[in-house]
C-alpha cells in the first residue's frame, strides 16, 4: 500500500469509543479505557518514544510505517491523548503529508478533551502548546540548539504527552534553562480519572506518572523573572522606569563607560583564572552593559534591544556565506579571507569612512600593545606587498614625535611584533600570563617569607 492510499483519521483518547471497527493505532498505550480494564493488547508507539533521544529524531518513517502496516483496505484511525491539533507533534507531521497530497487525513472530533478544558480554565494567559516529542528531538541535538526551546515566559506553556521517565527528565531539564526552580507548575493527567496536582519545578521529579501528563507552565507577572533574555530586558526595564532604582535612572551612556571597561576585563580575568563558575558570574554582568545601554537608547527613541540583535545577526548572516548560502571556505584563513571581503565590500558603501578608517575602526582605547597587533595585522591582510607594511611602518616612527631613545625601543617593540606574527604568538595574551605567574611567584615569596620571619 502506498502513502496515497492511506487514510487516517485522528481522534482525541475520550472519544475513541465513538469510532467506527477500524484498526487504530494509539499513541500511548492507556491503562483503562471508559473505565473498563485493557484485556487485549492494545497497539501504541510506545516503543517509539521509549529509546534515547538519539533514536527519537527518526520516529517520523516509523510512526507511518506503523500506520500503515495496521491499515486495512488503507484504513487507520490514531487515537491521540488530547485535542489532535493542540500540542501534537505527531498530528502536525499528518497534516504536513495530507497538505503535501502523500495520505488523507481526518479529524473525527475537533470539540477539546475535558482535561484539557479544565486545564486552559485554570490557568490564565495566552497558551503556547508544546509537544514533550518536540523538546527531546532539540535535546538530541545538543549542544547546538541554543535559542531553540519553544518555551516563553510571557505566556502559559502546556507542556503535553509526558509520559516516560525520558520525558519527565527533559521536560525538568527545559524548564531548568528557562525557569527559576520555584516556578510553580501544574501536573494533570491527559487520559486517566486522576485530579491535577500542583507543585513547583524544583519538585517536579517528585511528581512522575506512568500515564500521559500536561505540565502547565503559568504565565510570568509581576516581580516573577525567568531566566530569558526577554525577562532580563524586562527587569531592566523596571530599574530604569519610574519607581525604579534611583542609582540606574540616573545613569547614560557616557556614565557607563567606566563600567563597560571594567566588565570587560573582569571576564577577561575570569576567562585567565580557568574558572567557569566566575566566567558565568562575570558574562552576566558584562551582559547587563549591553541590556542597559538598550534601554537608555530606547527610552530617548534611537534605537532598541530587538535592532541591537537584528542588526548582529543580519551582520552574522551576511557575513558567513559559506553557512548561510552557497559559497565555500574549505579552512579557517578561507573564512577570515570572506570576511574581510565583505567588510571591504561594506565600507564602500560608505566612501568617507572608507577613506578615514581604510583599515577598519580600532578602538583607540584598546591597551597599546593590544592596539598596535590588530593594526598591523589589519594592515597585513590590506597592503600588498608586505613590503608596503614595513615601508609606512617605517615611516610612521619618523613621523611620531618620538626621541631618539623612544624611537629606537618602538622599533624593537615592532620587530618583537612582527616576529610573534610570524611564529603565531599572541604578544598581549603572552604578556598576561607572564604578569600573573610574576604576582603569583611574588605573593608565594611573600608568604613564604612571613612564615620564615613568624618561626
Amino acid at each position: 500500500m502506498t502513502r496515497r492510499s492511506l487514510q487516517v483519521t485522528v481522534v482525541a483518547a475520550e472519544h475513541a469509543d465513538d469510532l467506527p471497527e477500524v484498526p487504530n493505532v494509539w499513541r500511548f498505550a492507556p491503562h483503562q479505557r471508559s473505565g473498563r480494564d485493557v484485556t487485549t493488547p492494545i497497539n501504541s508507539l510506545d516503543d517509539l518514544w521509549n529509546g534515547p533521544d538519539e533514536q527519537v529524531i527518526h520516529w517520523r518513517e516509523r510512526f507511518l510505517e506503523r500506520l500503515s502496516n495496521t491499515a486495512v483496505d488503507g484504513l487507520v484511525s490514531y487515537i491521540v491523548c488530547t485535542h489532535p491539533l493542540l500540542g501534537d507533534l505527531t498530528v502536525q507531521h499528518l497534516v504536513e503529508l495530507d497538505d503535501a497530497g502523500e495520505l488523507q487525513l481526518t479529524l473525527y472530533n475537533e470539540t477539546l478533551p475535558d482535561a484539557l478544558t479544565d486545564a486552559l480554565i485554570y490557568t490564565a494567559g495566552s497558551t503556547s502548546f508544546v509537544d514533550v516529542l518536540e523538546l527531546r528531538e532539540i535535546f538530541a541535538g545538543e549542544p547546538y540548539t541554543g535559542g531553540s526551546l519553544p518555551l516563553h515566559a510571557n505566556q502559559r506553556v502546556v507542556i503535553t504527552n509526558v509520559t516516560t521517565g525520558q520525558d519527565w527528565s527533559c521536560v525538568e531539564r527545559a524548564l531548568r534553562r528557562r525557569y527559576s526552580g520555584d516556578t510553580p507548575l501544574v501536573v494533570m493527567p491527559m487520559l486517566e480519572d486522576e485530579d491535577r496536582r500542583e507543585t513547583s519545578l524544583g519538585d517536579l521529579a517528585a511528581e512522575q506518572r506512568d500515564y500521559p501528563a500536561y505540565v502547565i507552565v503559568p504565565q510570568t507577572t509581576g516581580d516573577m523573572f525567568q531566566r530569558t533574555p526577554d525577562e532580563l530586558q524586562r527587569l531592566v526595564a523596571r530599574l530604569r522606569a519610574p519607581g525604579g532604582c534611583p542609582w540606574d535612572r540616573d545613569q547614560t551612556h557616557q556614565s557607563l563607560v567606566r563600567n563597560l571597561i571594567e566588565e570587560s576585563y573582569e571576564v577577561l580575568d575570569a576567562i585567565e583564572s580557568g574558572s567557569a563558575v566566575e566566567l558565568r558570574e562575570e558574562l552576566g554582568d558584562f551582559v547587563l552593559q549591553a541590556w542597559l545601554h538598550c534601554q537608555i537608547a530606547e527610552e530617548s527613541g534611537d534605537f532598541t534591544l530587538e535592532d541591537v540583535l537584528g542588526t548582529l545577526a543580519e551582520k552574522l548572516v551576511r557575513r558567513h556565506p559559506h553557512v548561510f548560502a552557497s559559497a565555500q571556505a574549505r579552512d579557517a584563513d578561507a573564512v577570515v579571507r570572506t570576511w574581510d571581503e565583505i567588510k571591504q565590500e561594506e565600507r564602500r558603501n560608505y566612501a568617507e569612512s572608507d577613506r578615514q578608517y581604510p583599515l577598519g575602526t580600532v578602538p583607540t582605547s584598546l591597551p597599546a600593545l593590544l592596539r598596535a597587533q590588530s593594526v598591523i595585522k589589519r594592515a597585513r591582510r590590506t597592503l600588498t606587498p608586505a613590503e608596503d607594511v614595513r615601508r609606512l611602518s617605517h615611516r610612521a616612527l619618523n613621523d611620531a614625535g618620538q626621541d631618539d631613545n623612544g624611537r629606537q625601543l618602538t622599533e624593537k617593540l615592532l620587530h618583537l611584533i612582527e616576529s610573534a606574527h610570524e611564529q603565531g604568538v599572541d604578544l598581549e595574551q603572552s604578556l598576561r600570563q607572564w604578569t600573573r605567574a610574576f604576582e603569583r611567584e611574588v605573593a608565594e615569596s611573600q608568604a613564604s617569607g612571613s612564615a620564615q620571619y613568624s618561626e
